[in-house]
């Protein structure tokens, strides 16, 4: 079986989390760790697969702290391992009794079965490192994960589309096996026509697909050309092989001419319909380093619209891809106090519709702001039209 053919059981579907036992205080005097480190594999802990480190620590010393690197060492079998640096944990400053929240994802997880050591370090500006100091060293194991089966993969027609128009259709992907279901982050185009195809959004890649459970892949149609256009999505999973691929097809025509006007009376052409939704948010304190807000949620979300969201840098997410309608929660994005300049959109988009983008701006000692733009029937941003 080939490495990306390994993934997750259908038991550790829920997310895995493996806290420390009781931290020890600094050694130095100067950092105290205030929150255990763990590690969280939300598709369980098997090889390959996504995994993210946190802990926090509190400046506990009468001045600022400076660390050249907060991160979290792992040791694997054999001593190999990838240590996994803390987000914005390069020359981070930390002022007396200030918190620094190590945030530390590794996406492409480990490539081997085994046991691992991890543990919570920091580099001084004199290039020590502190190990020991926040807490002992912990360990995980991974281990390897049962196959299972798909069906969805083969062929799927997109229908005939406009040349230079869009046309959307859902792809549906159910596991058939006995074994939770697990399709790897990387869907990527090929074929003959690729350019002419894009995925706008899916819920396969977040979370494992229980047995019998379906997930979707919005596959976007935009001919470039007449005639037939052809692409194919290739993505692996833990199936054999683990190589999966989806045939696309479709067919560009012309723009139709327009009708014989019978009478003389007014053509009345109905606009489609423009997406509203509301950003509220509340928040405990305005700093002028950073702002703490107790919640965050988008409001009126229409029934078959996507919700995109994303948070380059400074939030405790980076990004996330829902398709329920009412209200949705983005309480993962503000589980910490949020740097001044932090900007958060939200892309809510449905079929046929006008979509719009909300923009949340952390301001310094100021109440954050939310812009709104309007989003044309091809995605791009275009003017608020009254």
């Amino acid at each position: 079986m080939s490495p990306l053919g390994r993934f997750l059981t259908a038991a550790a579907v829920a997310a895995a989390v493996l806290a420390c036992s009781a931290p020890a205080a600094s050694a130095a005097g100067e950092l105290a760790i205030t929150s255990s480190v763990r590690v969280d594999a939300p598709k369980g802990l098997y090889w390959f697969q996504p995994v993210r480190f946190s802990y926090a620590v509190r400046n506990q010393s009468a001045g600022p702290v400076t660390a050249k690197v907060m991160s979290v060492p792992v040791r694997g079998p054999g001593g190999n391992g990838l240590d996994v640096p803390c987000t914005g944990g390069a020359d981070v400053t930390i002022p007396a009794g200030g918190t620094f929240v190590c945030d530390a994802p590794l996406d492409q997880g480990y490539g081997q079965v085994g046991t691992y050591t991890y543990w919570a370090d920091w580099q001084g500006t004199n290039g020590a490192w502190h190990d020991l100091e926040l807490g002992p060293h912990l360990t995980f194991t991974l281990t390897e994960t049962p196959l299972t089966t798909l069906a969805g993969a083969g062929q799927w027609s997109a229908g005939e589309q406009v040349v230079g128009g869009a046309r959307d259709t859902a792809v549906a992907i159910t596991n058939t096996g006995t074994a939770a279901l697990l399709i790897d982050k990387t869907l990527t185009l090929g074929g003959i026509h690729p350019g002419d195809y894009k995925v706008t959004g899916e819920n396969c890649t977040q979370a494992p697909i229980a047995p019998s459970a379906t997930c979707a892949l919005q596959i976007r149609f935009t001919p470039a050309a007449l005639g037939p256009r052809t692409a194919t999505v290739l993505f692996r999973a833990n199936t054999t092989p683990n190589s999966n691929a989806i045939n696309l097809s479709g067919t560009g025509v012309p723009v139709p001419s327009p009708p014989v006007q019978v009478s003389a009376g007014p053509i009345v052409v109905a606009a489609p319909e423009r997406l509203a939704v509301t950003l509220l948010y509340d928040y405990s304190r305005a700093g002028r380093r950073s702002t703490r807000l107790t919640s965050l949620v988008v409001k009126g979300v229409p029934v078959g619209a996507t919700v995109a969201v994303a948070c380059p840098r400074g939030c405790s997410r980076k990004s996330m891809t829902s398709a329920r309608s009412g209200n949705v929660s983005l309480k993962a994005f503000v589980r910490r106090s949020l740097k001044a300049g932090t900007k958060l959109t939200v892309r809510v988009t449905r079929p046929g519709a006008l979509g719009v983008v909300k923009t949340l701006t952390i301001r310094a000692a100021k109440r954050p702001t939310v812009a709104t733009a309007c989003l044309n029937l091809e995605g791009r941003r275009a003017p608020c039209a009254p």
